[in-house]
């Protein structure tokens, strides 16, 4: 699977909240009380559908991105998920968490509900309900329903070939166990594993720092560009990482800041390379394709 441009997350241990509803409770807390009084369809263990929770195997290059699917199979719909994968190699990081294929519009046009992860440099834990109240939402059983794609940061200087597993996992303190929601029974799915195999060495491409509209020149219309980008008012550039003015490994409003003082000020504001073609050391997720202006 091709890897795409990821946004941004720290690399320190983070917690991302996305809900409609103000929940401020832990993952695991979270599905303990959606789960109260109803964990175990009396009866029924036999007529159970069956979950497997896929991790699927992807090839990125050194010092690059890997995007890995985390794919579901199920004989029956189901309403939520919580899971955690691990990975045992620090040369490989999670930097980000979204919503698959099979649950971006989930809920009547929407994505689902609540959508709580949690990432740490050897770990990313991610639970979501399609739907809290009113009516019923719930992904129909199918193979390969793509739930989340987590992207993952790779170490430069790694030989092509080399394999980092990543596997389902139980962690977090309290512990968040690997539980899909069918009905009102909480089901283990059986797991497989995944892995991120090294394929080559991601070569550095020249760019022009601030020049996020990829023109071939900074100015003030790069920082208005830049500021389209931050709402999701225009598509981005052919290269992201021009629009990281300040060198802090991502986009936000102090780069568009940092861009306007390069402008109109002292020019102190835009870090090399700036203003002609060139590389930069630094390491980011924020990838640019070769261009005419900086092939």
């Amino acid at each position: 699977m091709s890897s795409s441009v990821p946004r941004l997350v720290p690399r320190r241990s983070s917690r991302r909240w996305r809900a409609l509803s103000p929940f401020t409770l832990r993952p695991a807390m979270f599905f303990a009380s959606l789960l109260v009084g109803a964990l175990v369809l009396p009866d029924s263990v036999d007529a159970q559908p069956t979950f497997t929770l896929d991790i699927a195997d992807v090839g990125a290059p050194s010092g690059g991105i890997a995007s890995v699917p985390i794919l579901l199979d199920g004989t029956a719909e189901n309403r939520g998920v919580t899971f955690s994968v691990c990975n045992a190699s620090p040369l490989v990081e999670p930097v980000s968490v979204d919503f698959g294929s099979a649950v971006t519009t989930i809920n009547f046009g929407a994505p689902p509900q609540f959508f709580i992860t949690e990432l740490s440099p050897q770990a990313c834990t991610i639970s979501m309900v399609y739907s809290s109240g009113g009516p019923l939402v719930t992904l129909a059983a199918g193979v390969d329903l793509e739930l989340a794609v987590i992207e993952y940061t790779v170490e430069p200087g790694l030989s092509a070939g080399t394999t980092f597993p990543l596997e389902v996992c139980i962690t977090g303190n309290p512990p968040i166990e690997v539980l899909v929601i069918w009905n009102t029974a909480a089901i283990t799915p059986t797991s497989i594993d995944g892995s991120i195999e090294v394929t080559g060495t991601l070569s550095a491409t020249e760019f022009i720092r601030g020049d996020t509209n990829s023109d071939g020149a900074v100015g003030v219309t790069d920082a208005i560009y830049l500021l389209g980008i931050l709402f999701g008012l225009v598509p981005d550039g052919s290269c992201p990482r021009a629009g990281d003015v300040n060198v802090s490994g991502g986009r936000d409003i102090a780069d568009v800041v940092a861009l306007l003082h390069g402008v109109i000020g002292s020019g102190g504001g835009i870090a090399a390379p700036y203003p002609t073609c060139g590389v930069s050391p630094a390491t980011t997720t924020l990838i640019c394709q070769p261009t005419s202006i900086c092939p």
